[in-house]
């Protein structure tokens, strides 16, 4: 499901229930409601809103370094281009080929990575965009090594070329999302029950419906922020895609 619709939906738990047990709490006996009772539903609701905290707080943190380092992946990705480009330069006029092939790699990886950025008819599995960086590995050992230079260069070229096969899978990898939607639906009942205490013993004034409303949406904010930097190639908080277009831009140079 969407970040924007999860979030939405447990923005309408949340406040759903807390208006609901506020009409609940009209209906209940004097008994039901008395100091002894609040206490109980205080005490529970307080290991209840502990568990949450610590629980939304290491997803928070988890989410926060995988994106971290998605975002640092990527900038090396963009270098170990670059520099693969300027090793087959060295090898003059017959890596022309190589480099061309180069182009059009990095331009499907930018248009898989981030699809929202380009049209759906341009975009290219990771299949076939690997198999595109396997005939470059290929086309580098076919490289000529009959001078003690040329074994250099394409010594050279192929650690250049094993970085970026590197790169290339483990941001392939990255893209996929890290929170457990188990998680997320366990989170939500709790969250669900702390406003459901709120509701019963709140007095049903403007303010209180305002102020609910006001912290159920809050609630759901974090979530969606939570569920999008989890996909670090969509939404409004994706990682830019400016350095592999950068290194792109380089590879066009003659």
């Amino acid at each position: 499901m969407p970040p924007l619709a999860t979030s939405l939906l447990i923005f309408a738990c949340i406040f759903g229930s807390s208006v609901l047990a506020m009409a609940i709490g009209r209906k209940l006996k004097p008994h039901h409601i008395s100091t002894e009772s609040r206490d109980v539903v205080k005490l529970g609701i307080g290991m209840v809103s502990a568990m949450s905290a610590l629980i939304l707080s290491l997803i928070v943190s988890s989410v926060m370094s995988s994106y971290n380092q998605t975002e640092r992946d990527v900038q090396q990705y963009a270098a170990d281009i670059a520099n693969l480009d300027a090793s087959l330069r060295d090898h003059g006029p017959e890596a022309d080929s190589i480099r061309a092939t180069m182009r059009q790699f990095t331009q499907m990886a930018i248009e898989g990575a981030w699809p929202t950025l380009h049209a759906k008819d341009n975009q290219a599995g990771p299949t076939v965009v690997g198999h595109r960086l396997t005939a470059i590995g290929v086309s580098i050992s076919d490289l000529s090594s009959a001078t003690a230079e040329e074994q250099r260069t394409k010594l050279a070229s192929l650690q250049a070329f094993n970085k970026v096969h590197q790169d290339y899978w483990k941001i392939a990898v990255e893209t996929y999302s890290s929170v457990n939607p188990t998680l997320v639906t366990i989170l939500t009942v709790w969250l669900t029950l702390i406003f459901v205490s709120f509701g019963l013993f709140a007095p049903r004034n403007l303010i209180t419906y305002a102020f609910l409303f006001a912290c159920s949406a809050s609630i759901a904010c974090a979530v969606y922020i939570i569920l999008d930097l989890n996909a670090p190639f969509e939404g409004l908080m994706s990682i830019r895609s400016t350095p592999l277009e950068n290194a792109l831009s380089r590879l066009q140079q003659p």
